[in-house]
């Protein structure tokens, strides 16, 4: 296949207190990254961005962290419209 620049983008799997800890977020990210690995192309770019604290994760799945001092892995843009 060739290098391609398709991105995909995770913004973090929430799972409610009462459930966690059942492997339930872990089924989500192998259905998640299985999907992805089945419809893209080397090269392709896939951006995370979650909550602080809960970077390791994603470590599992291969995620490299960048951690800021408010908000985790990742970047962020509040947009406003006096940016425009």
């Amino acid at each position: 296949m060739e290098i391609g620049s398709i991105t995909f983008y995770i913004q973090d799997i929430i799972v409610s207190k009462e459930y966690q800890g059942k492997g339930i977020g872990t089924h989500i990210m192998n259905r998640i990254m299985d999907f992805i690995s089945s419809v893209t192309a080397d090269g392709a770019v896939v951006g995370l961005f979650t909550a602080k604290g809960k970077e390791s994760f994603y470590k599992k799945f291969n995620f490299i962290p960048s951690p800021n001092e408010f908000g985790g892995s990742g970047m962020i843009q509040y947009w406003n419209e006096r940016f425009n």
